[in-house]
């Protein structure tokens, strides 16, 4: 049986195979034509924009796209979903108050043939609410989140300009009492930082008069502590002289970060006699006192300050040879 078709087939081809194959793509070209002729709907964006007074603007945000459906070939309809569809509403003319618009279907720019009709528009028709437009000086507020570094804190911050002209509908420019920032993170840091952000509108009826963005600054700070160290060790670093106390407490001062790296080991008091003074016992402070020079070694680097050493006060006495001059 197979082979009986496969025979019937050759000799439908063998016999006047041109005529046959004109055939054949006549009836495929016709049946292309009646497609791209066949009626079809379609729906697509249409985007809307609308002309007012400069003394005017509208309360609320209005519709900004409606949706078209047209009908019509489909060689023309296939085309319309990706056109760049507009319709600009002239309100001109207009007043303050509620005002009905309704959309003309005619006005839309993009469908550029006549072979399409329109058959619907979503929505035909909105109300809008008119207003006279109002400008004001607003207070900007700036929007921080996430905390600095462990150690740090955020010191201070810094807007500028610390102000900003809005206009809008008097109603709603009125009500405003500050204008937030777009969110700064300042997470981490360990180091002042200056951010330039936006500032954020809403609603979306708000313009700002110079779109400049805001700069803010934030201060950041090493948070300062204090840590006391036990059992430090007094070094005289004079020939033929010792100290009344072998070891003393002392206390720093400082970012945390800084006193938390200082290791225990690297603490350690030093002095020593001015060479020239008498072999007889002298008084050695922290401020060095009077040919004695002292001085509290710690490694806690810029920022780490000594607050106490206890005693504060005790005695290099000679021992041996009289010092060195």
């Amino acid at each position: 049986m197979k082979r009986r078709a496969l025979e019937l087939v050759r000799r439908f081809f063998r016999h006047n195979p041109l005529y046959k194959l004109v055939s054949v793509a006549v009836a495929v070209v016709l049946w292309a034509w009646l497609q791209s002729e066949q009626v079809v709907e379609e729906s697509a964006w249409v985007e809307v924009s609308y002309e007012l007074p400069d003394e005017l603007v509208m309360a609320q945000a209005a519709t900004k796209r409606l949706r078209v459906t047209v009908r019509g070939p489909q060689r023309y309809v296939k085309n319309v979903r990706g056109a760049d569809l507009a319709l600009t509403v002239d309100m001109r003319d207009t007043a303050p108050g509620v005002q009905q618009v309704d959309f003309v279907d005619s006005e839309i720019v993009g469908i550029t043939t006549q072979e399409i009709d329109i058959v619907g528009l979503v929505p035909n028709s909105v109300q809008v609410d008119i207003e006279e437009k109002h400008t004001r000086s607003v207070p900007v507020s700036p929007t921080i989140v996430g905390e600095p570094a462990t150690g740090y804190r955020l010191a201070q911050i810094e807007v500028a300009p610390n102000e900003v002209v809005v206009e809008g509908p008097y109603s709603v420019v009125e009500r405003l009492a500050r204008l937030p920032t777009e969110p700064v993170n300042v997470a981490g840091l360990t180091e002042s930082k200056t951010f330039e952000v936006p500032v954020t509108l809403k609603p979306r009826t708000l313009t700002r008069v110079n779109s400049d963005p805001v700069q803010i600054r934030v201060v950041i700070e090493a948070m300062t502590s204090q840590r006391t160290f036990t059992k430090v060790p007094v070094i005289v670093r004079s020939r033929n002289w010792t100290s009344s106390q072998e070891s003393v407490t002392v206390t720093l001062s400082g970012p945390v970060s800084a006193l938390q790296a200082i290791d225990h080991e690297t603490v350690a008091v030093m002095v020593r006699v001015e060479p020239g003074t008498l072999p007889e016992p002298v008084q050695a402070k922290v401020d060095g006192g009077q040919g004695v020079a002292f001085m509290v070694v710690h490694g806690g680097g810029v920022g780490v300050e000594v607050v106490a050493v206890e005693p504060e006060t005790f005695v290099l006495t000679p021992v041996g040879e009289p010092a060195d001059p």
